[in-house]
């Protein structure tokens, strides 16, 4: 430990004799070490960082290309039921899709935009609704009843936090 205090003071000395070297040796470890935390940082956060769902490491997302598409496809849900009713493969599969909502409390309307899911998108995701229920496999079939469930910034903002609150018609915004 002596040691180190010794080095120490004699590199304070040392400095104090050239403060334009100093400035030059800080200036450049400042270069160098800002730049590189913050691309591990973004790394990190992009790359490594595990996804916050239960087994995050056994989830994949599934879309299409072909030869000569520059993107990728979604996957129908045509070709979702396929995959949920013949491939032994996954353990339990969930669709999503982002569309537009308008919903109506009494005279007031408002577009939000949400997700449409399948039946088991929460519990594939190790989630679960922290109020209600989850999703009814009735509520998936074409014709079947329509039920939401909200994000708790969205109820908080919209519905006060009031569980008694009904919404009386959620639709899906017309894509024409």
């Amino acid at each position: 430990m002596d040691a180190l205090l010794a080095d120490l003071r004699y590199a304070r000395r040392t400095l104090a004799k050239s403060p334009g070297f100093a400035a030059v040796a800080v200036l450049t470890l400042a270069l160098g070490i800002g730049p590189n935390t913050a691309i591990f940082s973004l790394v990190y956060g992009v790359l490594l960082k595990p996804l916050p769902y239960h087994e995050s490491d056994r989830l994949v997302g599934l879309a299409e290309t072909y030869q000569g598409n520059r993107g990728e496809l979604a996957v129908t849900y045509s070709e979702f039921r396929y995959l949920e009713d013949h491939s032994p493969v996954f353990e339990r599969l969930a669709v999503s899709a982002s569309v537009g909502f308008s919903v109506f409390t009494g005279d007031i309307a408002e577009r939000v935009n949400g997700l449409r899911v399948s039946k088991d998108f929460f519990a594939t995701l190790g989630g679960r609704p922290a109020l209600g229920r989850d999703f009814l496999a009735e509520e998936e079939q074409l014709g079947g009843p329509s039920v939401a469930i909200l994000s708790h910034g969205y109820w908080m903002r919209r519905f006060g936090g009031d569980g008694r609150s009904r919404s009386t018609a959620a639709r899906p915004r017309s894509s024409a």
